[in-house]
């Protein structure tokens, strides 16, 4: 009888990032496998030497997700078949999660943007090279925008890191940035620690300042006050793909040049995002127009109608404050409703697609399809509802 392949799990857990890379390969051992997996606990003392024990005998493959150098070192020099997560950039020679962080930054500048928010800010860490790679997205969305967006970096130095030396840091910081603006947090519980901070400085959240986070951590950004919104990421899918090279690795064929890339797939909004602050009347007007009918098929002439200006006009207004058409407006609404009512309600893909005026489930597929790069049914069980 074949042996079960044997699968060491080196993955930190302790935060939503890890937990659903875990899933995903979980999902692919139940449909090509089963695998028999050793996991270990997500944290180690480095300075006690406690690594995990790496015999080599018993092991098939391992997938590796950890802060600790020492045991990504160690699990590489194994020879073992491998998929590994590197702390400053790639590890040579095996198949590496690569996240993309300038698109990350990207789009969560763009979803400020989308808020009329002139004024934007990126709060990270100081010599983490994800952080900085966020900012520069970030920043680089911005610039398109005639933005010059500030930049707060966590200070290095352990005595400026406990909270409340930071809470004084960032409360400084939050005071010194235009009011009707819009922050970017490096991950979500940045994100957290700013509306904290903002609470303390007197800041309203959103009224004055909008916050984004990165992850959606579930716990944390419902534990936020007002509920952080943030960017989700396909980790379940990146493990999905990761399990998939390392079961074609364990088989003999070569994946040494094979990445697992990590992106940004959708902002799942909250109350730290919820505002509008456009200062051109009818540009406002239009768009919150747009976003309270997005239930139904819209065109450019229904938006026009609304407003008494050309659409030559106010198609112009729409690229110089938001960065798009009003076709893309509605779009970007129409798609934005349809993700919402997948993430947070039962109701079917049919009967969402009815009740939003598509022509039957083939119609809201094509259409979801084209913008968001997957299914209905494929964005609802990866990046959301659990019913």
């Amino acid at each position: 009888m074949r042996r079960n392949p044997t699968v060491m799990l080196l993955i930190d857990t302790s935060r939503v990032f890890g937990r659903e890379v875990f899933r995903g390969v979980t999902r692919y051992s139940h449909l090509h496998g089963p695998w028999v997996f050793l996991n270990t606990l997500p944290f180690y003392d480095e300075s006690a030497g406690n690594l995990p024990r790496l015999d080599t005998t018993d092991i098939d493959g391992l997938i590796v997700m950890t802060p600790n150098r020492r045991i990504i070192e160690q699990a590489v020099r194994t020879g073992l078949p491998i998929v590994v997560k590197g702390l400053k950039g790639p590890v040579p020679g095996v198949p590496n999660f690569i996240s993309d962080n300038i698109e990350t930054g990207q789009r969560a500048a763009q979803h400020l943007l989308s808020l009329g928010l002139r004024h934007l800010a990126y709060c990270g860490y100081q010599g983490i090279s994800w952080s900085k790679e966020r900012a520069e997205g970030f920043v680089q969305r911005a610039v398109d925008q005639g933005i010059e967006p500030r930049i707060c970096q966590r200070p290095l130095s352990r005595e400026k890191c406990d909270w409340p030396n930071e809470r004084r840091i960032l409360v400084e910081w939050l005071k010194s940035l235009p009011k009707l603006g819009g922050v970017m947090a490096a991950k979500d519980d940045r994100g957290q620690r700013l509306i904290e901070a903002c609470r303390t400085a007197g800041i309203r959240v959103p009224d004055e300042v909008a916050v984004i986070g990165v992850d959606n951590d579930e716990i944390i950004c419902e534990q936020a006050n007002p509920s952080l919104s943030s960017i989700v990421r396909n980790c379940d899918e990146a493990g999905y793909s990761a399990a998939e090279l390392l079961h074609r690795w364990m088989a003999g064929e070569n994946v040494r040049e094979n990445n697992v890339v990590i992106r940004p797939t959708e902002v799942v909004s909250r109350q730290s995002t919820d505002t509008l602050a456009i200062k051109d009347r009818e540009v406002a007007e239009a768009v919150r127009f747009i976003r309270q009918a997005a239930a139904r098929p819209l065109t450019v002439e229904d938006v026009v109608e609304t407003i008494a200006i050309s659409r030559r006009r106010l198609d112009q207004k729409f690229c110089q404050l938001l960065g798009h058409p009003i076709h893309q407006e509605i779009t970007l609404s129409r798609v934005e409703r349809i993700a919402r009512l997948l993430l947070e309600t039962n109701r079917s893909v049919t009967q969402i697609g009815y009740d939003l005026g598509f022509h039957g489930p083939d119609h809201i597929g094509r259409y979801f399809r084209r913008h968001k790069g997957t299914s209905p049914t494929d964005f609802r069980h990866r990046y959301g509802h659990k019913a």
